[in-house]
């Protein structure tokens, strides 16, 4: 019967001011919590963290689905860190019967990995040989398990994301156009909306994920707006809405 793993990924970190790839973390990371349940239906989160309890990546899992034996699953993973990570872990049932061994993890996983500051969403089936209602994710000791490849040092951290810098958002026979100026700081995005009436308000709950940014701010009646959008070339192709994961009205945003 084949099995596709679907499980925690290891991300391995270094000291904020790396200077060589390939070097080999030593015993201050840390998964919080160590192990964690997910039911079908679901979701659980995991959390690699730094000796000061620093989160350097997240993994979110979603038990979407059950038919006979197939289960589906979505899985997103959030790289905080400066390195490109290498994965191990394990799913089990609750009396410890490993359905997905960290090869199979491995071997599924390929170019998914995400870069640094960047996160990926993908979805997948899992033939599991046993029935169970709770599975457990089981990473690998990353005192042990994990490698750093690529690592960026601080001065290629501070290389600049294809969202900075500043935009013009108009909406095709709209009013005047706003402005904005973002700032990506590893998955957030911070900066600032300069209205149509002169004002300049900061956004809020800013979020980067791979090619695409969503954000708030205060309109011009102090009422949230909602902003979302992908990066297509150099437009980053919007929709403006009066509540989150709500279908909005199209935007469209251009390099000032």
């Amino acid at each position: 019967m084949r099995y596709v793993a679907l499980i925690p990924v290891l991300l391995t970190s270094a000291p904020a001011q790396v200077e060589a790839p390939n070097v080999v973390y030593d015993s201050m990371l840390k998964w919080s919590p160590e192990t964690a349940q997910v039911k079908l239906g679901g979701s659980t989160q995991i959390q690699l963290q730094d000796g000061s309890g620093k989160a350097l990546a997240s993994v979110r899992l979603t038990w979407s689905s059950q038919e006979g034996p197939a289960a589906g699953f979505t899985l997103v993973l959030e790289n905080s860190s400066r390195c490109v990570f290498t994965s191990s872990a394990e799913l089990q049932t609750p009396d410890g019967e490993t359905v997905v061994t960290s090869k199979d993890w491995q071997s599924w996983t390929g170019q998914k990995n995400p870069a640094p500051g960047r996160a990926n969403e993908f979805s997948t089936e899992i033939s599991l040989a046993k029935a169970s209602t709770v599975l457990e994710l089981r990473p690998a000791d990353p005192r042990s398990a994990g490698t750093l490849s690529q690592c960026r040092t601080a001065q290629m951290a501070a290389s600049k994301s294809p969202f900075d810098g500043a935009w013009i958002i108009t909406t095709p026979g709209g009013p005047r156009p706003l402005e904005a100026t973002f700032e990506v700081d590893g998955t957030q995005l911070k900066g600032a909306m300069k209205l149509g009436t002169g004002a300049l308000v900061p956004i809020s709950s800013g979020k980067v994920e791979g090619n695409r940014i969503s954000f708030s701010f205060p309109g011009e009646n102090k009422r949230a707006l909602f902003l979302s959008g992908s990066l297509n070339g150099d437009v980053i192709e919007m929709e403006l809405a009066l509540a989150p994961n709500e279908y909005g009205s199209p935007f469209s945003a251009k390099r000032k």
